[in-house]
């Protein structure tokens, strides 16, 4: 028997006409061209809240879609270009203002990222030279010299070490060479920049940095 409503109106329960029935799409294979139509129809469109989150049940104790697979070059250098910079979501936001503010991440979470991230798969990886000793040389005497000799500024963004002392950096990124010229002074930020791009680095701080790695 019918169900009825608060007013005693018969409420009639809605069923899709598609439901129970096989997709008419499905196991077609549609062409690059009909594949960029689509892309083209749906560009600039956002979703609902309540679409996304159709979109994520419908999904959920499934396997990713791009599983097994792997980015090309050309897609992987399109996918940085298009976040890179002001271009990113998070740019120029700090604190509260970034979506990750005061999230917690567990032990196991930490343990995992860690470890994916170890020895050779790091991106950053050279072959174990970060584990290389300094020479005798390199003390605290010493870089407190390189910080005078830099006015106790970086040498790249020019920042002052008001909070925390400023490091020192080999220019040549070979620890044994601790010759003031091949030394300089950066903030902790920049100095995280140098440990990519080593070669870029290199040349930009012979050159601007007024150094000389001889």
């Amino acid at each position: 028997m019918a169900e009825r409503d608060s007013l005693g109106r018969y409420v009639l329960e809605h069923i899709p006409w598609n439901k129970g029935k096989t997709s008419w799409i499905k196991g077609t294979i549609l062409s690059d061209e009909h594949k960029r139509r689509i892309g083209l129809a749906h560009k600039g469109k956002k979703l609902t809240e309540e679409h996304k989150l159709k979109i994520s049940q419908s999904r959920k104790g499934q396997p990713s879609t791009f599983k097994g697979k792997k980015h090309s070059e050309a897609t992987k250098k399109k996918m940085s270009d298009a976040k890179r910079g002001d271009k990113h979501p998070n740019y120029g936001k700090r604190g509260a203002e970034c979506p990750n503010y005061g999230t917690r991440r567990t032990d196991e979470t930490k343990r995992k990222m860690s470890q994916s991230l170890m020895g050779e798969l790091n991106p950053r990886w050279l072959g174990g030279r970060s584990f290389e000793t300094y020479g005798v040389e390199f003390n605290e005497k010493l870089r407190e010299q390189i910080r005078e000799r830099d006015n106790r500024k970086c040498v790249l963004c020019e920042g002052h070490d008001v909070d925390r002392k400023l490091q020192v950096h080999h220019v040549d990124y070979d620890k044994t060479n601790n010759h003031p010229k091949n030394l300089v002074s950066l903030c902790c930020s920049c100095h995280s920049k140098t440990n990519s791009n080593r070669g870029v680095w290199k040349t930009h701080l012979n050159k601007n940095g007024g150094v000389n790695s001889g």
